[in-house]
């Protein structure tokens, strides 16, 4: 699964943030780009990267937390969850259709 997430400046200045992803399930996950540096008041956009482990069951739910943290001052940190539901496989028969054109002689 792939999540957008934009990452906002609300500062007036310059700042570099660390971007932390960690997956209740254990599940591998992946941030890019792991470090930003936005100008204030701007914002950039950032990719989350869940991969559903291959022993997960259907309905299997993973929340997986995206950390924000500014490098000058730590207590300046957001997250965002990302709720990842490993789906139920739906079954569609295949019916064969046996009308087909006629080739000329």
């Amino acid at each position: 699964m792939i999540y957008q997430h934009t990452v906002r400046n609300l500062g007036p200045g310059t700042e570099t943030f660390d971007l932390t992803v960690n997956s209740s399930e254990g599940w591998f996950t992946n941030v890019s780009p792991e470090e930003v540096t936005i100008n204030g008041q701007q914002e950039t956009d950032i990719i989350v990267t869940v991969v559903v482990s291959p022993n997960a069951q259907q309905g299997d739910v993973d929340n997986t937390i995206v950390t924000v943290t500014s490098q000058s001052d730590p207590s300046v940190t957001d997250f965002s969850t990302d709720t990842t539901i490993v789906p139920i496989p739906m079954f569609l028969p295949m019916m064969a259709n046996n009308a087909g054109e006629e080739t000329p002689d």
